[in-house]
């Protein structure tokens, strides 16, 4: 039987997005239970981000409910699931949440895990990014050492315009951190591009594995350009729009990182065959939630141990954003991800905390 959940769920602080300031975070739980099987999963459009709105799912979801009872509710192949996706609307969180639930309850009914689901090896490991907030440098630095004892060594910093808080925080980091440490910039495309050489002068020697979005770039052609002249490696993350846009991408930019957020591209199936006709090994491929609660968290850390480079950190580690939840499950311990041997993440409703979602019957 399916069951549809609304949540909505408060942020420590003001999250800002690209279309505003964000309080709470908001998205829809569907479940699927039987005698022998429960699977829950999350379609959450994030702000600024997605392109469909969480009214849109709803209504979607909805209209959908029967189907989608009749379809889950009988045995049903990989290619069965596949082609009965096409049928459904094509909103890129509501893809992504029943193409995963689709593969969890596959997975669980036949008694394979997503890496032979998917035909790829398990990783040993998966290792996590932290985030390190805009904050006086000082503050930085006791957050870096609680990070670096708790086994983190890839540092991702948020960065407006101008960069001197940033470049004297960076400054000071790399005069504190061992040499096994990364930093990644993510600009949120806030940098003026006519000024992006100078600036990315300044932090040639600082150990920078890459450059998120420096900047709106306009085309493709004028992408390709400037990534292969800049002195820091540049990483895309929000520019790829959508799967189609991803192959394009893929294609012109064989050496380049793509930062993905599975949940806002959507299809899981779509996404699988895309990078594995361009990354054979998922290279310079880095998996990001896109703040979903811990149900999505689970998700997003499911694909990143199918679709992710096993040599790069992954963008894991968001719940702390979140002043509640709605589990408070660690699935990080020393830096890298718990991974199930499965490859998913069990979920029960009665696990939940009921406060911060309600069914939408």
């Amino acid at each position: 039987m399916i069951e549809i959940f609304t949540y909505r769920l408060p942020f420590l602080k003001p999250f800002v997005t690209g279309s505003g300031v964000v309080h709470h975070r908001e998205g829809i739980l569907i479940r699927y239970s039987d005698s022998a099987t429960e699977v829950i999963t999350e379609a959450a459009p994030l702000p600024g981000f997605s392109h469909e709105s969480l009214n849109e799912v709803k209504t979607a979801v909805s209209d959908q409910k029967e189907s989608l009872d009749t379809f889950f509710s009988e045995p049903f192949s990989l290619k069965e699931l596949k082609l009965f996706l096409k049928q459904l609307p094509n909103l890129p969180s509501l893809q992504f949440a029943l193409s995963f639930l689709g593969v969890q309850l596959f997975s669980e009914r036949n008694q394979r895990s997503l890496f032979h689901l998917f035909e790829v090896r398990k990783p040993s490991k998966i290792l996590v990014n932290d985030v390190l907030p805009i904050q006086e440098v000082d503050d930085t630095i006791r957050h870096f050492k609680k990070s670096y004892d708790k086994g983190f060594r890839t540092y991702k910093l948020k960065s407006g315009f101008p960069v001197d808080h940033l470049l004297k925080t960076l400054k000071v980091l790399n005069e504190t951190a061992e040499q096994d440490c990364k930093f990644r910039i993510d600009a949120n495309q806030s940098w003026p591009a006519d000024q992006f050489s100078d600036i990315v002068k300044q932090f040639v020697e600082l150990n920078i594995e890459y450059i998120e979005e420096p900047f709106p770039f306009s085309d493709l052609q004028s992408t390709v350009q400037l990534i292969q002249k800049s002195a820091i490696p540049i990483a895309l993350d929000e520019s790829t729009k959508n799967i189609l846009h991803l192959q394009k991408v893929l294609k012109k930019l064989p050496e380049t990182v793509i930062v993905i957020k599975p949940s806002v591209l959507g299809n899981l199936f779509d996404l699988f065959e895309t990078l594995v006709l361009q990354r054979t090994h998922f290279n310079r491929i880095v998996i990001t939630t896109a703040l979903e609660s811990s149900i999505g968290r689970k998700m997003v850390a499911s694909v990143a141990s199918v679709l992710g480079a096993p040599n790069m950190a992954h963008g894991l580690n968001t719940g702390r954003f979140f002043e509640t939840d709605l589990s408070r499950e660690n699935l990080i311990s020393s830096g890298r991800l718990k991974l199930p041997k499965s490859g998913f993440y069990s979920t029960k409703i009665a696990d939940l905390n009921n406060k911060f979602y309600k069914s939408v019957d």
